[in-house]
């Protein structure tokens, strides 16, 4: 992600089946969920599409193409 152009950090998952990633890693399958786990309106009625962070967006674009060409 840093050679992408930003910065990320790796966060336990919950265990809550929260998203499909989750049951990927059950699979023994590569999954990740970019995401934001400190905003407190994620998955909640507050969610609204204008707290979505739209330069965000050509970021994770460039670190999935860097992390498959990897693979």
């Amino acid at each position: 992600v840093r050679r992408a152009g930003g910065h990320a950090r790796w966060v336990r998952d919950a265990d809550t089946g929260n998203s499909d990633h989750r049951e990927f890693q059950l699979e023994g399958l590569p999954a990740a969920k970019l995401g934001q786990p400190d905003n407190p309106c994620r998955h909640e009625p507050c969610d609204r599409p204008s707290l979505l962070e739209p330069g965000t967006f050509p970021l994770v674009r460039r670190a999935v193409e860097r992390l498959l060409r990897a693979l």
